[in-house]
């Protein structure tokens, strides 16, 4: 995966991880798409983040996973990379209860699958593209759960199926787990950064990124300027 002029997609995009990733790719010079439920918070967004695209989609709804991939092959052809960060509804629950819902969370997850089978016939017209799951990463507070390990199964077997596959094509399916190293309690920007490092450079350190990048929103306890933290 290059590391700018790609058209990015990413679901659970308005919060967490989801937005830190967003945020990071706009700044190293990617198109971007992100979907979410709050439609306050999407419009915010879209506001300060010029180069950020925002979508209306609740993933546990077929009939908006259907417009929003209709929305996608009309507005944004050029889409090569999937970031599927499924998962996202409990921290946009005001009571985040939906770890005792088990059913809405596994919904939201199998349509992340969903998602990436729609949009395999637009990514394998592109010279390259790569669809990358997160999804695991956004439910550490439910490890040690039955959920959690279905959830984890499901993900799993399923991306070593896309793996296989797509081996012969020009879609790229990494597995990032090996390069991943942070405590569950790592703050959302931290993971995105390490995330970034995974996807673009391995073991090779972090993308450089432009001076004067936007200031850390303070959802993850920052405030110095992204270069204080890549450096």
């Amino acid at each position: 995966m290059k590391t700018y002029k790609n058209t990015v997609l990413i679901t659970g995009g308005s919060t967490g991880i989801g937005l830190e990733l967003a945020r990071l790719l706009s700044a190293l010079g990617n198109k971007v798409i992100i979907t979410g439920r709050d439609k306050i918070e999407l419009h915010r967004i879209s506001r300060i983040h010029k180069n950020i695209e925002t979508l209306y989609c609740d993933l546990t709804s077929e009939d908006d996973v259907e417009k929003m991939i209709l929305k996608i092959h009309s507005k944004f052809p050029q889409l090569n990379v999937f970031i599927n960060n499924s998962g996202q509804c409990y921290l946009e629950s005001k009571e985040h209860l939906t770890a005792q819902c088990p059913d809405i969370l596994l919904s939201e997850y199998l349509a992340g699958i969903r998602v990436a089978e729609a949009l395999l016939p637009l990514l394998e017209m592109k010279q390259k593209a790569t669809i990358i799951d997160t999804s695991m990463l956004t439910i550490g507070f439910l490890q040690n759960t039955s959920i959690f390990s279905a959830i984890q199964n499901i993900t799993d077997s399923y991306n070593k199926l896309l793996r296989h596959k797509l081996r012969k094509s020009k879609v790229e399916v990494p597995d990032l787990q090996a390069y991943l190293f942070f405590d569950q309690n790592s703050s959302p920007v931290i993971v995105a950064l390490r995330l970034i490092e995974a996807i673009y450079n391995k073991n090779r350190g972090l993308p450089s990124f432009p001076e004067n990048t936007y200031d850390y929103v303070n959802t993850a306890g920052f405030s110095q300027n992204l270069n204080n933290q890549v450096n």
